[in-house]
């Protein structure tokens, strides 16, 4: 280990790091996952602005595991290392575009989809909103704080959380390694302590 990632463990200053291109970073980067499903989303607003339709809008809905990764796994590398921005107000308008959406979902019986469509166009002017300061300001700052462990780690518990607007998480061959290597050692480290408990005192 040296001499930065040292500082960091004993929680001093957190090195910032340079940030790198996106078209640099490797597919199934957790980075590169989440400015992919941003292009996504981008593409179903499109389609919404053009011609609103009940399909395309509750695809809106999976903002729910776009925010979900970003709010558990990346703002809660970043507030650990003491980094409060750009993320301190992503939160709360998170949660407001979630609860608008959740809401006019449940209009759709009972509205015309005239009515539908002139409320949810504020909250599409959010989401795209979102999607700049994520590109712009959010991930940027991710990479300038992140060790290459903490985006390994992010790789791996992005998969309980699962993708959004795109088919499927896509594999990153550096994060799987580390996947297999850290199920095999929890595995050893579980059988140790069987073989422990099943000896006679």
């Amino acid at each position: 280990m040296d001499k930065d990632m040292l500082k960091e463990k004993i929680g001093e200053t957190p090195v910032v790091r340079p940030v790198p291109d996106m078209k640099d970073v490797p597919v199934g980067h957790p980075a590169k996952t989440m400015a992919m499903e941003n292009e996504a989303l981008s593409e179903i607003i499109s389609k919404l602005e053009t011609v609103f339709s009940a399909e395309d809008f509750k695809k809106l809905l999976e903002l729910d595991k776009h925010y979900g990764k970003k709010e558990k796994l990346f703002m809660a590398v970043l507030y650990h290392k003491g980094v409060t921005g750009p993320s301190g107000g992503m939160w709360d308008v998170d949660d407001e575009i979630m609860k608008e959406l959740h809401s006019i979902a449940k209009e759709f019986e009972n509205s015309s989809m005239d009515s539908l469509k002139i409320r949810v166009e504020p909250v599409l002017i959010r989401i795209k909103q979102m999607i700049r300061s994520e590109t712009e300001g959010f991930l940027p700052t991710s990479f300038r704080f992140f060790t290459d462990e903490d985006w390994l780690q992010i790789y791996r518990d992005s998969f309980e959380i699962g993708s959004a607007f795109i088919e499927k998480l896509p594999i990153w061959e550096e994060g799987e390694a580390y996947k297999n290597s850290r199920a095999k050692e929890e595995g050893f480290l579980e059988g140790n302590f069987l073989l422990a408990s099943l000896k006679p005192s």
